[in-house]
């Protein structure tokens, strides 16, 4: 089975006491099952450079961070495609949602 992770998934992770069932799934769920959107990534610098304004030392911690993120998940980084956008385009049909769930929603579909 493999999973894509949503943003707040992988984020909390990181904090410093993160929620013990998240921390609970991630030890039996071989890391190989683990896929992350690229969405992901430009959720996480979109977070960076908001930082930076205020707090330029947990900015770079954001930005070591996420470096590190893509380098570990490389080939599990999902990119977006033209069957993607299609899926996309019919999942914000049927519902209203927030329209980069549902472009992770759509990419969940092609793994």
């Amino acid at each position: 089975m493999k999973y894509l992770l949503d943003t707040n998934v992988v984020s909390e992770i990181q904090k410093k006491k993160p929620n013990p069932q998240v921390v609970a799934w991630f030890s039996v769920v071989h890391y190989s099952q683990l896929h992350i959107s690229c969405i992901t990534i430009g959720e996480i610098r979109k977070g960076m450079l908001k930082l930076s304004k205020n707090d330029s030392v947990a900015s770079l911690k954001l930005k070591k961070w996420l470096e590190e993120l893509i380098i570990d998940y490389n080939e599990r980084i999902l990119n977006i495609d033209k069957e993607i956008c299609e899926e996309w385009g019919e999942l914000m049909s049927i519902d209203g949602t927030n329209a980069i769930d549902a472009l992770i929603a759509a990419q969940s579909k092609t793994i």
